[in-house]
């Protein structure tokens, strides 16, 4: 229920042909979440939430994309966060990134 709700505010605010790219983006592969460097998504929070409302809206299409698809950027995360788990013997879920998160976000 949560997902549709997110679905139904994201359909809200975007033109229809964006939120039809975004929703097949998302949905097209199950599988790509698994194994997924999920501190990944913190490093897409942090440069999204210091956007202003407008920009927000006009990078939300190429946000959906950088999560489904492994580009650069999320190699490199990825790479941090193996290499650390190796270091300190743990799995890579227990790694945190220092990403800030305001304490009020301006939506």
């Amino acid at each position: 229920m949560f997902q549709s709700q997110i679905a139904k505010a994201i359909a809200s605010m975007v033109p229809a042909s964006s939120y039809t790219r975004m929703m097949n983006l998302l949905n097209k592969n199950d599988y790509w979440t698994k194994g997924y460097t999920t501190q990944y998504v913190d490093v897409l929070n942090s440069k999204f939430i210091d956007m202003d409302a407008e920009e927000r809206e006009k990078q939300l299409t190429i946000i959906a994309k950088r999560l489904t698809e492994t580009g650069e950027e999320y190699k490199e995360v990825e790479e941090v966060v193996l290499e650390a788990a190796h270091k300190y013997q743990c799995s890579p879920e227990d790694i945190q990134l220092n990403v800030h998160y305001p304490e009020e976000i301006d939506w």
